[in-house]
């Protein structure tokens, strides 16, 4: 019993430290909104820093949370880190950024937080 409380408070604790996280790096910026071909997913840009936080559309992530619940957790509905990644490279692309990701985390489920640079800054390093 003493156990459970305790990984409770501690995966309490731990999800606290994400959503803290999320609110100091991402509380003031402008969230913009990517449709591709078969996915829309919610961008909050900070170029100045070269990074950025993705998630899916709010419509999508009660879809998935719904799904979860149905299935009672045995079914993970979070996009990967390669299929968000891509979603996320795409919007680099799109709004011509000439930019590569280069690092991801997953800050929240399904929240993900890549690192990306200019690729005029990558050509200098290999030179």
């Amino acid at each position: 019993m003493r156990l459970f409380l305790v990984l409770t408070l501690v995966c309490g604790l731990c999800s606290c430290s994400g959503f803290s996280y999320v609110y100091k790096n991402y509380g003031g910026v402008k969230v913009l909104k990517h449709h591709g071909p078969d996915f829309a997913i919610r961008v909050f840009d900070k170029p100045e820093e070269g990074r950025m936080m993705v998630t899916p559309t709010l419509g999508s992530s009660m879809a998935q949370g719904a799904v979860a619940g149905w299935t009672l957790g045995m079914v993970d509905t979070s996009g990967s880190k390669r299929q968000m990644q891509t979603q996320a490279q795409d919007f680099l692309d799109h709004n011509e950024r000439n930019a590569t990701i280069y690092k991801g985390d997953m800050i929240l489920k399904p929240q993900w937080e890549f690192w990306y640079r200019s690729n005029r800054e990558i050509m200098a390093k290999k030179e």
